[in-house]
């Protein structure tokens, strides 16, 4: 609960809504402290795995990945305003979503990436591993079609697919 509000609001306004909501009272300094912690532990967590282990590993990975816009908030390179909030602009920027499982699993393995359409491909490769892809796992990818999800299956899984 403490690094939802860390990440969803102003540090100095969580001991309220903490307050309001569980009736505890923490600092703010402390309460930084706790969501940068765990932000660091997911960033660590974040790695790319690309190498396929040498077991047999699952049967059968599913893996999808799409494509999303997403409203960025940018700043206005020619803006002549001397306040900053009217130099802010919205953008639209592609989110590209992952999501692998063993077949029949019920756990999901995420990654995303507002990157390019190779670190997309690296990205289900990561996921795929992580679900437990080995060196006799067939994998089924799910998309819309797309030719760029196309080319990535075939540049990250070959021919298992």
């Amino acid at each position: 609960m403490i690094t939802d509000f860390g990440a969803d609001i102003s540090f100095c306004k969580v001991p309220d809504k903490l307050r309001e909501h569980y009736g505890i009272t923490i600092g703010y300094s402390a309460i930084r402290n706790i969501t940068e912690k765990h932000a660091g532990v997911a960033d660590a967590d974040e790695k790319t795995e690309s190498g396929i282990p040498g077991t047999d590993g699952v049967e059968y990975i599913i893996a999808e990945t799409d494509g999303s816009m997403i409203p960025t908030i940018g700043i206005k390179a020619d803006s002549e305003s001397s306040d900053g909030r009217k130099k802010r602009e919205c953008r639209w920027q592609e989110a590209r979503p992952v999501m692998t499982h063993p077949e029949g699993s019920v756990s999901s393995v995420f990654g995303c990436t507002p990157g390019s359409t190779d670190d997309t491909g690296d990205i289900m490769l990561s996921c795929a591993i992580r679900s437990g892809m080995g060196q006799k796992t067939g994998v089924h990818c799910v998309g819309d079609g797309a030719t760029r999800i196309a080319e990535q299956t075939d540049r990250v899984f070959g021919g298992i697919t």
